[in-house]
């Protein structure tokens, strides 16, 4: 299945690109001189993309970006590294506070190599 390109946007020498295969959504994300990593979509709302890379390392986090804007937040602790509009902040914090569980649970799914679960958006 041909996949469908979304929008590529460059965040802090990293090349964010969306993209629909089949029934999922993936951020790519081409590291400078490091190759390409696909990272599952796990929520999307308001413009803003959260998702967890495979493979990626402790403490357990996601990674939310928000146009030109990306941060990775502790899913234990909820500390922000990275910049981000204050109110998409405080949507991403308030999201993670309804998810928390879900969020530790597809991070251990995709350290495994399983598959995630999709998470449902702030409304």
């Amino acid at each position: 299945m041909t996949p469908n390109a979304g929008n590529n946007k460059n965040i802090n020498n990293f090349t964010v690109n969306s993209w629909i295969i089949g029934l999922d959504t993936y951020i790519n994300v081409d590291i400078v001189n490091n190759g390409i990593i696909k990272m599952p979509e796990l929520c999307r709302f308001l413009g803003i993309v959260i998702g967890i890379f495979p493979r990626d390392h402790q403490p357990p986090h996601f990674h939310a970006v928000y146009g030109d804007y990306q941060i990775t937040v502790d899913i234990r602790t909820g500390v922000v590294r990275g910049d981000f509009p204050k109110r998409a902040l405080r949507l991403v914090l308030d999201w993670m506070e309804l998810h928390q569980q879900e969020l530790m649970d597809d991070w251990n799914a995709i350290q495994a190599g399983k598959p995630t679960n999709k998470i449902e958006p702030l409304e």
